[in-house]
């Protein structure tokens, strides 16, 4: 699979390489780095690894989890304000041109095209995970209901040069129909990734040591998006438009296990996504002829397999996680992998501080450091909020309620 031939490969690359990482599906792993695969509680249990729902410590009572909402966004350059700024500077340029205003189609031209080369080669990321969870014990298994979505999008801008020509032409014939043909584009690429899952988990004990694995069924819907336009035509409102997303739609696995080897240390190994897929974007040629050179690409799910172990004591949590394999991500560029360190520091099951680590094997992606807290009024009614920072402008929140019986 190689790279969009009409827009830079290099652009593409760091776009693609910077986007797509391991995103935390629960607001208490949020908290502690991304950990949860051996320090999951019985309640997010289902989401992290459900074989931690039955047996030892973390044995689950009736839960629900939800909503669960963690976003993530990164804009490393700073240039979130200066993507409207282009806009209404195209707009008022297009409006001028057509007054037939010189002086203002000017002024407005320049302020284009400043704003454009500002973008230039600057990504603008985005990644956004909503939960839902019930868990139930059923006599010696635990069963878990709940569904997921989760989505990962990048923006990307390449300036041409050659539009400043372009415009001034433009200016002089007072056509401002001439604008359609610039070269500069932007080009945003995702994922967006929906399922339903149900999770059944049961223990096993084998010479005086206990085990529990889980296996989770899933339904699964896989949206890619290839959205691209000429740079004054950009609109975020358009990227989940129809006409940018492609959609399969299939069954797939979880499984995972846990091993109790005191009664407060524990270790867990998962394997989400058994089954794989690939997946193709739209072809760029239906966007615009102009586009038909540009290639779709391919995101590839692969099989994600994650082990941890972690100490659960009644106060104290720590966790470490490692990924086995690296992220799922789109076919030719570079994927993190990650460690994860957190812990927690429980008071008496009506509050909770938390923090955390997740450092990137590969290098392709930024440390990030990681807090968290939570009161559990009751231990019954459970409010947790995280946060997560690195450098370049790259931050994250995340916030969850649960009820637990």
């Amino acid at each position: 699979m190689k790279p969009v031939s009409a827009f830079k490969p290099t652009l593409l690359a760091a776009a693609l390489s910077f986007a797509m990482p391991s995103l935390a599906e629960d607001v208490r792993s949020m908290g502690m780095g991304g950990t949860g695969v051996a320090s999951a509680n019985g309640d997010t249990a289902a989401i992290m690894n459900p074989a931690l729902m039955t047996g030892g410590p973390l044995q689950a009572g009736w839960s629900f989890v939800g909503p669960s909402l963690v976003v993530e966004a990164s804009d490393r350059h700073d240039i979130a304000d200066t993507v409207d700024d282009m806009t209404d500077a195209y707009d008022e340029l297009d409006l001028a041109i057509q007054m037939q205003d010189v002086s203002s189609s000017e002024a407005y031209k320049d302020a284009f095209l400043q704003e454009l080369a500002e973008l230039d080669n600057k990504p603008v990321t985005l990644k956004v995970n909503t939960e839902l969870a019930l868990t139930m014990p059923l006599g010696e298994m635990n069963l878990a209901l709940g569904g997921r979505s989760t989505l990962d999008v990048t923006v990307i801008a390449d300036y041409v040069s050659d539009d400043e020509t372009l415009i001034e032409n433009a200016i002089i014939s007072g056509n401002a129909d001439l604008l359609e043909d610039s070269a500069s584009s932007v080009t945003g690429v995702g994922v967006v990734v929906s399922e339903a899952y149900v999770a059944l988990a049961h223990g096993a004990t084998w010479q005086d040591q206990h085990f529990s694995f889980s296996v989770a069924p899933k339904y699964q819907e896989l949206q890619t998006i290839y959205y691209k336009s000429t740079a004054g035509s950009y609109d975020q409102d358009d990227l989940d438009a129809d006409d940018y997303v492609a959609s399969e739609s299939g069954f797939n696995l979880d499984l995972g296990m846990a091993y109790y080897i005191t009664p407060k240390v524990n270790a867990g190994l998962t394997l989400r996504n058994v089954l794989g897929g690939d997946y193709d974007t739209i072809a760029p040629g239906t966007i615009s002829p102009r586009y038909a050179a540009d290639e779709p690409l391919r995101y590839e799910l692969n099989p994600k397999a994650t082990v941890g172990v972690a100490y659960n004591g009644s106060m104290l949590t720590l966790a470490a996680d490692l990924d086995l394999t690296e992220d799922s991500g789109f076919a030719g560029y570079d994927r993190a992998q990650f460690a994860r360190l957190g812990a927690e520091l429980n008071f008496w099951n009506w509050a909770a501080v938390r923090v955390g680590y997740r450092h990137d094997m590969n290098d392709v992606q930024e440390n990030v450091v990681t807090a968290g807290l939570a009161l559990s009024p009751f231990n019954t009614f459970h409010f947790g909020l995280s946060s997560s920072y690195s450098e370049n402008n790259t931050a994250g929140v995340g916030a969850e309620f649960k009820l637990t019986l």
